[in-house]
């Protein structure tokens, strides 16, 4: 009996254990189970926060980059609107590197609306709504424009978005920031515009420039060579002056910012020796050269560090040509038309230059052999002794007009009274004045002597112009005769006037040669459709267009009053001397400044941008 019980009461218990393992084992898969629904939920609920995070920050960057570029555009709209000559902004013409948008932004583009001036070179724009395809507002952003207050060139626009708040009060906010060099590229603001540019492989030796150097060059030939620097050559984007001289205004004996920088749109640079295109204190704008980096050679000793005494100091990376082929600027050609405002096509460069000179000034031509020719005003009457001086220039089988030991008047007075032509005064300096425009075909152009030189001319309207243009022409288009210019010695402005107050402004059909030596100064804008060449130790204030381009000796080639066409070579050795751009704005003939169009080329150049 006793073994029946002990045995029924050990089957019971058994069952109960088992029972409660299972009730356990339910009540912890529950809780197993529980935990994870919860699990998922939180899940899914920090993934919907998120979501819907990421959804309000990324509307929030949406809003800040709707800012920023649209007061990008504005902003290049406005810049491009003053540039052409719209009203507003400012800058004095004779600061290299003025901004047009220096004295105020007008984003109404002369509306009289949305016009903002500098404050501690700031703008703060009021802010703005954006709104989805529907119009619903979705967010606000602020825009604050800053001006670099060194280099008021360089513009960063930012952009705070907000997104509106939400039902759950989420609200993001973001920042979209960016950096432009905003500039005009023109042909007109460079210190050397070249052509083919190939004999600017000379360019070397301790030739310095202070501005922007622009070479064309052959989009059918990139791999030629058009710099190829030696010695201590530099481009630098700021100069230094003063006590330089009575001819030059002080306000341009020197300048901290020229806005320089160097372009090649075809074609190798060879940088080498003691090099230095731009400095650490003032950098070039940019070096963009060709293809890039594949067109930059160093193999001569140069490198592209920036250095304190050599290398390439720039803002932004070395690269490409960063300009757009078709509106780049393109190198002028007397027989092709500008197709600009002031030279609007099918009239070629040429045709405006002589129509100007024939309405207000002096047209004169030489065909070898024969007397000259009065071409323009019809009716005027010349001094004898200016008959003579032109009769014997054009006589001559390579007519040559020689200004040295003997004065000439070759000024006629119309039936209005105003008088017209030019006047050389010998002395010590000569003293060259112009009354108008001149225009002279088939002969070559020498003045022996240093001369200082004063220019007087009318405008369509009959107002007073303290600017002319000379130029100097073959006989016929591409014609044996003529179309040089040449200075022995100084040929600058008088301190009565200085430069660039007054300009006489010289366009050669071949060959420009400035010659002197020590203590020799140019000043003004000079075209050689050929080649221009420039004597050891000498200084140009202005600017230089030539299709070659060398710093040597002129005596070893042909040109500049020594007669010679075709591309005259360079010597293989460079010289020390100096060009300084210096902007003349619109104190040039209208002719001259025909070769570039009103508002020039204007670059956007992003340098940083930031979103976060």
């Amino acid at each position: 009996m006793m073994m029946t019980i002990r045995a029924a009461t050990t089957h019971g218990n058994g069952m109960a254990s088992r029972s409660g393992v299972a009730l356990v084992t339910s009540l912890a898969i529950l809780v197993v189970v529980g935990a994870l629904v919860l699990g998922s939920i939180l899940t899914t609920q920090v993934e919907l926060a998120v979501t819907n995070n990421d959804s309000t920050s990324a509307q929030a960057q949406y809003v800040a980059q709707a800012g920023m570029q649209t007061y990008k555009a504005a902003l290049f709209q406005a810049f491009r609107y003053i540039e052409a000559g719209g009203s507003g902004g400012g800058g004095s013409l004779l600061d290299a590197c003025t901004n047009s948008l220096s004295g105020g932004i007008d984003f109404g583009r002369g509306s009289g609306s949305n016009d903002f001036a500098w404050v501690s070179n700031r703008i703060v724009i009021p802010q703005e709504t954006v709104a989805d395809v529907d119009g619903n507002p979705i967010g606000t952003y602020d825009v604050t424009i800053l001006r670099d207050a060194s280099n008021e060139n360089r513009i960063t626009i930012r952009s705070v978005g907000r997104t509106l708040a939400g039902g759950a009060g989420r609200q993001a906010t973001a920042t979209a920031s960016a950096t432009f060099v905003i500039r005009n590229s023109s042909s007109l603001e460079q210190a050397i515009f070249a052509g083919g540019g190939s004999d600017m492989r000379f360019l070397n030796g301790n030739t310095t420039i202070y501005g922007g150097v622009y070479v064309v060059g052959d989009p059918d030939d990139p791999d030629n060579v058009v710099i190829q620097s030696n010695g201590n050559l530099g481009i630098y984007n700021a100069y230094n002056k003063t006590g330089v001289g009575t001819f030059l205004r002080p306000e341009v004996q020197a300048s901290s910012n020229l806005c320089a920088a160097l372009r090649v749109q075809s074609g190798k640079v060879a940088i080498g020796g003691s090099t230095q295109l731009g400095t650490n204190a003032s950098p070039l704008l940019t070096v963009a050269v060709g293809r890039g980096l594949q067109d930059i050679s160093t193999e001569q000793g140069g490198t592209l560090d920036c250095m304190n005494n050599k290398g390439v100091c720039t803002e932004t990376a070395v690269g490409p040509f960063d300009l757009d082929p078709d509106t780049a600027p393109k190198f002028p050609r007397l027989d092709l038309p500008p197709d600009t405002e002031l030279c609007e096509s099918p009239a070629t460069w040429r045709e405006c230059i002589q129509s100007e000179a024939a309405a207000d000034g002096l047209v004169i031509a030489a065909s070898g052999n024969s007397n000259a020719q009065l071409l323009a005003p019809a009716g005027l009457t010349l001094p004898a002794t200016c008959t003579n001086f032109l009769n014997d220039a054009a006589n001559r089988a390579a007519p040559d007009m020689r200004f040295g030991t003997t004065s000439i008047d070759c000024v006629g007075t119309l039936e209005s009274g105003r008088e017209v032509g030019f006047r050389y005064t010998a002395g010590t300096p000569a003293r060259f004045e112009t009354f108008g425009n001149i225009n002279l075909r088939g002969f070559d152009l020498q003045f022996e002597r240093a001369v200082e030189y004063t220019v007087l001319s009318r405008s369509s309207t009959g107002d007073v112009q303290n600017f002319a243009n000379l130029s100097v022409e073959a006989n016929v288009p591409n014609g044996p005769l003529g179309g040089n210019f040449r200075a022995d010695q100084s040929f600058t402005t008088r301190a009565t006037n200085a430069f660039p107050d007054n300009v006489l402004s010289v366009v050669a059909e071949r060959d420009v040669d400035l010659r002197g030596g020590n203590n020799t100064y140019f000043t003004m804008p000079v075209y050689a459709g050929t080649t221009f060449r420039m004597t050891s130790s000498s200084i140009l204030f202005g600017q230089v267009f030539a299709d070659f381009f060398c710093t040597t000796n002129p005596g070893g080639g042909g040109g500049g009053g020594g007669g010679g066409g075709g591309t005259p070579s360079c010597a293989t050795a460079g010289s020390p001397n100096e060009i300084v751009f210096v902007p003349t704005g619109e104190n040039r003939a209208k002719s001259f400044r025909a070769i570039a169009p009103v508002d020039g080329v204007p670059t956007f150049t992003a340098v940083t941008y930031e979103l976060r």
